[in-house]
């Protein structure tokens, strides 16, 4: 019988878990190369590592979920979830009426794209992660 200790255990979620990172933070670069660039590797990890964090409190498991609510970090601010002029975001992200939580990240992403789109907001894109 095949014996898995903790410890293997919990260095095959670390891997995992990195390959994830990786893996975001490289569309990230391949998406949007001059906003998450001007991040650096550093920034940009931290960025990817508290969007998993963050997102998970809204429900939003899967790899295409996450990855647009890390987008948004990056156009809307890494606390737009939490920014007291975004309301509509966190409205969002909050209404107990879009139970599916894919439903409720494409609703938020098409809503910030109209937002951004709407003209100079004296915006900063981007910001410091956490």
């Amino acid at each position: 019988m095949l014996v898995i200790r903790r410890e293997q255990l919990e260095v095959f979620e670390e891997r995992a878990l990195r390959e994830y990172e990786d893996r975001l933070c490289a569309r990230l670069l391949e998406q949007y190369p001059e906003e998450a660039g001007m991040l650096g590797e550093e920034r940009l990890r931290m960025l990817v590592q508290d969007g998993v964090s963050r997102s998970a409190r809204y429900g939003l498991e899967s790899e295409r979920d996450v990855a647009l609510f890390i987008d948004l970090m990056l156009f809307l601010g890494p606390r737009f979830d939490e920014d007291p002029r975004l309301s509509w975001a966190s409205n969002i992200l909050n209404d107990e009426f879009i139970i599916d939580p894919g439903l409720r990240i494409d609703t938020l992403h098409e809503q910030a794209i109209r937002f951004l789109s709407a003209g100079d907001h004296g915006w900063r894109r981007g910001g410091d992660p956490p």
